[in-house]
């Protein structure tokens, strides 16, 4: 599975490559003014180039930019939500499958294929009575000189939950040890 980063990585190289690309064809028509290929394969990397740019990550990340007040609006949802602890599992064993089949000549081939069969999923949430939020306050410059100007600004946001005491730690696990053993032996792998 890729990352965000590693996506941004991939679609700026592209990018690269196509207005590289781009550049030297429009010098080519200059130079071979005879030549009309040139200047369709202009037009295609340049086509090519912007359907590129519109698909990146950061195209998407600015074509969802908000307000600073809208800003405010998500946090404060973020802030006043409870999180979800929650647990999933697959199980699942693998089988193998044999059979034959005939060649172009005649010749009978003997084939071997292994797969994996899910047979059961299962998701629990944690119980819990209450939460708090103590990531501390949300700012953002939003003074006059810089509410007109276009600014932007990318939120990364990392969760992370911290157990109050000792007696809060000791439910989370065995919540958690209980949804284990609830699926654990349904089949070969879990």
């Amino acid at each position: 599975m890729c990352d965000y980063r590693g996506k941004e990585i991939c679609f700026q190289f592209f990018g690269w490559i196509f207005q590289l690309s781009t550049w030297t064809l429009i010098i080519l028509c200059f130079i071979f003014r005879e030549s009309n290929i040139f200047i369709i394969l202009a037009v295609l990397s340049y086509v090519i180039y912007i359907i590129t740019e519109f698909c990146s990550p950061i195209s998407k990340y600015l074509r969802s930019r908000k307000k600073p007040q809208g800003i405010y609006q998500k946090m404060n949802t973020y802030f006043r939500t409870s999180p979800i602890i929650s647990w999933s599992c697959e199980c699942y064993h693998y089988e193998t499958h044999h059979y034959t089949t005939r060649n172009d000549k005649g010749e009978i081939e003997h084939h071997t294929s292994t797969e994996k069969v899910v047979t059961y999923t299962g998701k629990s949430r944690m119980i819990y009575s209450s939460s708090r939020d103590v990531s501390g306050p949300f700012t953002l410059n939003c003074d006059e000189k810089n509410i007109n100007k276009k600014i932007y600004v990318k939120l990364e946001l990392n969760e992370e939950i911290n157990f109050s005491d000792s007696l809060t730690t000791s439910d989370y696990l065995s919540q958690k040890d209980s949804f284990i053993s609830a699926y654990k032996y349904r089949d070969a792998h879990f």
